[in-house]
């Protein structure tokens, strides 16, 4: 039932949905301060799913 990559495998989809959050809070915000942090939360969200998804396509989970 529980896989040992679980956690692992979690993380693409979640990191998905924080990039269309941020960018939608992003779009919302007019203060250039809370503006600036969504735009860095959403680069560290892509780079989290760019590495997460490509550790699982290298262990063959994906």
């Amino acid at each position: 039932m529980y896989v040992f990559m679980y956690d692992i495998m979690y993380l693409p989809m979640m990191t998905k949905v924080e990039m269309s959050l941020y960018s939608l809070f992003c779009g919302m915000s007019y203060l250039k301060d809370i503006n600036d942090f969504f735009i860095d939360l959403t680069a560290e969200s892509q780079a989290m799913n760019s590495q997460s998804t490509q550790f699982l396509l290298e262990k063959g989970f994906w």
